[in-house]
């Protein structure tokens, strides 16, 4: 039987992971962690921008229907 510190080798003697392997596979768990974390900020981050980015546009429809009105009312005058 086989835990999580045995691996097993492919013909069939076991070897022992050494404490600086568990050590390196923890610092990589961590890092990969850390990575995830940071990309579901800058997720998060391009989300809300985009958001304003689509807010923005609408407004500058708005705005552009808004001086179109304006200029052909003037233009009427």
């Amino acid at each position: 039987a086989t835990d999580e510190f045995t691996e097993t080798v492919a013909w069939g003697a076991t070897t022992e992971v050494s404490a600086e392997e568990i050590v390196e596979k923890s610092r990589l768990v961590r890092e990969i962690q850390n990575q995830q974390s940071s990309l579901k900020a800058l997720l998060a981050r391009v989300m809300a921008v985009k958001a304003d980015c689509t807010k923005a546009e609408a407004d500058n429809e708005m705005l552009q229907t808004y001086i179109d009105s304006v200029t052909k009312s003037l233009a009427a005058r």
